[in-house]
């Protein structure tokens, strides 16, 4: 599976959303895990039972029934600036959550990074 198929690169997100999306925003400037997991946790409205470890996280990911709207975006404005194993565990958990929603079910998650971090982020999966 290719980079591009599983995350979008897009330095104007917001053009290829549509008013029926459930737009969650990752702001510049996330130093820390505690930090990533309090932003994912209000813009996603996560349960209060989100245990706030990578298990959790695909949990909510792999979950989403709270939400109403079908196709769920994760916008970064830009790569959480965490340390490598951290950023790798957390571009792990999107990558496995966004290519497990299949066709047809309930919904679709995509996630979006800034136009200039595909190689970035290409790296940190290999």
């Amino acid at each position: 599976m290719s980079l591009r198929s599983v995350f979008v690169f897009s330095d104007e997100p917001l053009d290829f959303c549509n008013k029926d999306d459930y737009i969650a925003r990752v702001p510049d400037g996330i130093t820390s895990r505690d930090r990533l997991f309090d932003v994912l946790s209000q813009s996603l409205r996560f349960p209060s039972y989100f245990g706030r470890n990578w298990d959790a996280l695909s949990d909510c990911l792999r979950d989403l029934s709270w939400i109403d709207r079908r196709r769920v975006i994760i916008v970064h404005e830009a790569i959480p600036s965490l340390d490598a194993t951290t950023l790798r565990s957390y571009v792990d958990v999107l990558s496995e959550c966004a290519t497990d929603w299949l066709s047809g079910e309930a919904h679709q998650l995509l996630v979006v990074f800034p136009r200039h971090s595909d190689g970035e982020i290409a790296g940190i999966l290999e």
